[in-house]
């Protein structure tokens, strides 16, 4: 798959990770290893990070996101692309879900796109009663 990363899993269905433009071009800016290997290494000692713990505390006291876990990123995603209208079949592919209920504990809309999507198929409905 164009615009792929590859990843060592246990799953074949998740051996790749589609990546968008952005993304790629952060990523081809990090010192990285050998092609096909990991992804994120430690650019004072060349070597693979154990745990990105003390990074990830640093990186969000410098976004003012004292509370954002890692984990919170992959919700935000979710979010975003079910706002984007995109399906939960579709989303949970991007995330690497086997399953669509996983997808959507994921996937949250707040109350005004839900207002929006409600007044929309109204308008469809209202729409083909009038002919």
């Amino acid at each position: 798959m164009t615009g792929a990363i590859p990843l060592q899993v246990q799953r074949p269905a998740h051996a790749q990770l589609a990546l968008g433009a952005e993304a790629q071009a952060i990523l081809s800016r990090l010192q990285r290893g050998k092609p096909g290997e990991h992804v994120f290494i430690n650019p004072e000692t060349g070597s693979v990070f154990a745990t990105v713990g003390h990074y990830w505390r640093m990186i969000r006291a410098e976004a003012g996101l004292e509370s954002m876990r890692i984990h919170d990123l992959r919700h935000s995603f979710a979010s975003h692309a079910a706002a984007a209208s995109e399906t939960l079949p579709m989303i949970g592919k991007l995330l690497g879900h086997a399953r669509v209920d996983t997808t959507a504990r994921y996937a949250h809309l707040d109350d005004a796109q839900l207002l929006d999507i409600a007044e929309r198929i109204g308008a469809l409905i209202h729409a083909a009663m009038e002919g």
